[in-house]
């Protein structure tokens, strides 16, 4: 029992079948390939977009980084210039000046502070030498004066001696010339 003819219908069936197969597996394929090519479209568009978001993110995150940090600096360097153009001032003789407490709360407050104080301090030290030299002046005067009046008193001394030593040597004098003539 074989029939050839009937494996010949079932073969061409079969390949007919295996068309219609490979067609359907080609369509499926197609479609598939076609429904992942439109999700890789928007998903490359989406990582597009978040690219240029981060982008955008990064970029700003400079700016502001840049911007703090500039305002940081000039918030803690203009104190200490303004104390260092204040140290060349004091350094240049002008004690005088004029001191603020900076007010940053920080490291620059305590700097600040002994800054100002120790300039009171040597403020309080230059009246103090003033005062001390318009006393030691007043004290060399009232030496000077002293010497002066010392010097007045000798010459007056001197000539009171004098007053009282002419008159008795004329005296004498006269009495020895009475004595020789009576001789």
């Amino acid at each position: 029992g074989r029939v050839s003819s009937q494996y010949t219908e079932h073969f061409a069936r079969s390949n007919e079948i295996r068309g219609y197969i490979d067609s359907y597996i080609i369509e499926m394929l197609n479609s598939r390939l076609e429904e992942g090519s439109k999700k890789y479209d928007i998903l490359n568009q989406t990582m597009r977009f978040l690219f240029v978001i981060n982008l955008l993110l990064i970029v700003s995150m400079v700016i502001v980084n840049l911007i703090i940090a500039i305002r940081s600096s000039y918030k803690v360097t203009k104190p200490l210039t303004e104390l260092s153009h204040n140290a060349e001032e004091i350094a240049k003789g002008n004690f005088y000046i004029q001191l603020e407490q900076t007010q940053t709360g920080d490291e620059i407050d305590v700097l600040s502070g002994a800054f100002i104080k120790m300039m009171d301090s040597v403020k309080g030290h230059i009246v103090d030498i003033k005062n001390q030299a318009e006393v030691e002046n007043k004290l060399r005067d009232q030496e000077i004066q002293n010497f002066k009046m010392k010097a007045l008193l000798k010459e007056s001394e001197l000539k009171f001696l004098q007053s009282q030593i002419n008159p008795h040597f004329l005296f004498n004098s006269l009495g020895a010339i009475q004595s020789y003539m009576l001789k």
